[in-house]
């Protein structure tokens, strides 16, 4: 493997192998052609043309750097209800809000509050006025550094405090003309000290502040927990073989493994329920056959970030979600960490891919959303790939003059700051390290929306509502869809496996349904899953669903809609209510007390009470119905053939329960 990284006579970078792996993974895409002279314009071109060399974060343009105003931290929010009053021009400046169907969980009353999101990245800045009066956090990580500033040789460490963005310094290498420093900053390319700002934008997508001013994110009620894997850089521009000059990282040392381990173990005592990684290596050119070879190769380098029963604890369902940047491969597979549970799948229930859709060219004839020429594809992660915007996205981000010198003797290198002054602005980004924080602000938001909900069944909502693109059903470019909130919001697209729900909390934001149930999902959901529904708590299904068959324990399961399921209802306990429809579905108790109303349906469909009570108050066409020796079956309503070993007791009170048939 080609690493993206030069190392100097016996000065490495790093001691971690994964160092070398993702060294220049949140670069822009920055490159200068080595001709002589050229119009900015040119140039420009010319880098769209390369657009996916940095991986995993991107630039179309130089980033704008509008002022972030004084801090503010006061909500300005839309009406409940009402979707269209949440479209402010702080929602607007991304459209990926609009795009993913924010406004509509807005207007339920959701904002992730109450839900701990977290970013693994380069440092974010949370004294930017857009994280004002949240409940934010740092984590802290690696062991002292006894001389601050040192990123290789002797006193090298990796300390990293997640608060604190890096410090980038870019210089010229060995055979680059001086000339091109002038072209650099003409250019707006990175010259000099700079702060490493992709971290501060990857959270202002996850959850900066709806307070009027600038842009807000995804989940700006949640709480946030800020980690930094990346050190202070010392970068250099070289040429490549393509000529073309572009930065490589040279030395840099960052957190070890053991403090890796300590990160999620700090993360997991403050109940960070998803973890965003806007970052990976380099995908380009990567095939599945490619990327299988890679991973037999460097694979156990990210080990660290599989172990996550050893960091999260083993209980089913309480381990927190992981979200990966699929890559900025050009349309090469996801890459090693995006993948993972291709070679662990024990891993697959806790891991999202994303990839990056940008916005369609009508002039084109473009009328959905398209993946961005720069995105890598899902490939062999399209089981838990998603797709959401990720190209020309306004966010936070930290910016301003450093100065300081650089002290490079034999022992070491030493990143020396004298003085800065730091500026909290705003910027546009392209790249799958966009995408990504749409992905996790999302699942704030559906956590809060179903907090009774464990952390894979929330992303399991996330996939299975997602909107088709491409292929029909899941596909190689862009996996499960696009990402649609107004969907997700209403509860599972599809039982992908069979699902416990333990309802013991009720729905979060706005009841919109009627009746005493704690929560409705609303759209038709199928799947080879079968769902078991404990707790005590009343779920209500109102769409045409037709899933793998329900098991009752405890709490209230009531059926609306046409329901052709692929096996049976069965009731063990608690209270059955149908409302609606049975179709080629039998229905099954063993105890508890069942319902079926006046406008409930049994189609083709055949009862047995084996135990428990059935108030039949429907009809029954064309099925069967036996009550056994321990089974109560009473009501108004029309039954089909009917065998009793057990208790019929026709009418409720008063009434008359017939039989049609024998």
């Amino acid at each position: 493997m080609n690493h993206p990284l030069y190392g100097r006579s016996s000065r490495s970078l790093s001691h971690r192998p994964l160092a070398l792996a993702v060294a220049s993974s949140l670069l822009l895409v920055t490159a200068l052609p080595a001709m002589a002279s050229e119009s900015l314009e040119a140039w420009q071109q010319q880098r769209q043309m390369q657009a996916a060399w940095a991986q995993p974060a991107a630039n179309a343009a130089p980033a704008a750097t509008a002022a972030a105003p004084a801090a503010s931290t006061t909500a300005i929010l839309g009406n409940p209800g009402d979707p269209a009053s949440w479209r402010s021009d702080e929602f607007n400046a991304d459209w990926g809000l609009g795009a993913m169907g924010a406004d509509y969980a807005y207007a339920r009353g959701l904002t992730g509050k109450g839900v701990r999101l977290a970013l693994f990245d380069s440092g974010s800045a949370l004294a930017h006025p857009e994280f004002a009066g949240r409940n934010t956090s740092s984590i802290t990580i690696g062991a002292d550094c006894a001389t601050p500033g040192v990123v290789a040789g002797t006193g090298a460490c990796g300390q990293t405090r997640g608060e604190q963005p890096g410090y980038n310094y870019y210089g010229l290498g060995a055979g680059v003309p001086a000339a091109l420093a002038a072209r650099l900053i003409a250019a707006g390319q990175p010259y000099g000290f700079s702060y490493a700002d992709h971290g501060t934008h990857v959270l202002g997508t996850i959850g900066a502040n709806r307070n009027g001013t600038g842009m807000h994110g995804v989940a700006f009620g949640a709480d946030l927990t800020a980690a930094r894997v990346f050190g202070d850089t010392y970068y250099e521009w070289r040429l490549d073989p393509d000529n073309f000059y572009r930065p490589r990282a040279v030395y840099r040392t960052d957190p070890d493994d053991a403090a890796t381990l300590d990160m999620y173990a700090q993360i997991q005592a403050q109940g960070v329920r998803a973890i965003n990684h806007s970052w990976g290596i380099s995908t380009r050119n990567m095939t599945a056959a490619a990327l299988d070879q890679q991973y037999a190769s460097i694979g156990a380098d990210y080990g660290v970030y599989g172990s996550i029963y050893a960091t999260n604890g083993d209980t089913p369902g309480s381990t927190l979600i992981q979200v990966w940047s699929a890559g900025n491969g050009s349309g090469a597979v996801a890459g090693i960490t995006a993948s993972m549970p291709r070679w662990k799948p024990e891993l697959e229930p806790y891991w999202l891919a994303v990839a990056n859709v940008r916005r369609p060219n009508a002039a084109a004839g473009e009328t959905d959303y398209v993946i961005d020429g720069s995105s890598s594809i899902c490939g062999v992660a399209a089981n838990w790939c998603i797709s959401a915007p990720g190209t020309d996205i306004l966010s936070t981000i930290v910016s301003g003059d450093i100065q300081g010198r650089i002290e490079n003797t034999s022992a070491y290198v030493r990143l020396i700051i004298d003085s800065e002054n730091t500026q909290y602005v705003y910027g546009t980004k392209t790249g799958t390290s966009m995408a990504a924080p749409h992905i996790t602000g999302a699942l704030g938001l559906l956590m809060e929306r179903f907090p009774y909900l464990d952390n894979a069944q929330v992303r399991d909502v996330l996939l299975t509502t997602a909107r088709d693109l491409g292929a029909p059903g899941i596909d190689a470019i862009y996996g499960w869809g696009m990402v649609d909130l107004r969907k997700a919001i209403e509860g599972y697209g599809s039982l992908r496996v069979d699902t416990n729900v333990v309802m013991n909390q009720k729905a979060g934001g706005l009841k919109v349904w009627e009746g005493d149930a704690w929560d409705n999902w609303t759209n038709d959901i199928g799947g080879p899953g079968k769902l078991t529904k404990s707790g005590i708590g009343w779920l209500r299904l109102s769409g045409n669903n037709s899933f793998n068959g329900a098991v009752l324990q405890d709490g209230t399961l009531e059926l609306n809609g046409a329901n052709t399921l692929t096996s049976a209802v069965e009731v063990q306990g608690g209270r059955f209510l149908l409302n609606g429809s049975l179709v080629s579905t039998a229905l099954t108790t063993t105890g508890g007390v069942s319902t079926v109303s006046a406008s409930g349906v049994l189609n083709n469909s055949n009862l047995v009470v084996n135990g428990g009570v059935v108030s039949f108050n429907g009809t029954q066409t064309g099925g069967t119905t036996t009550v056994g020796a321990n089974g109560l079956l009473k009501g108004v309503g029309t039954l089909g053939n009917t065998r009793v070993d057990g208790t019929i007791a026709p009418g409720n009170s008063i009434g008359t329960l017939t039989i049609n048939g024998n």
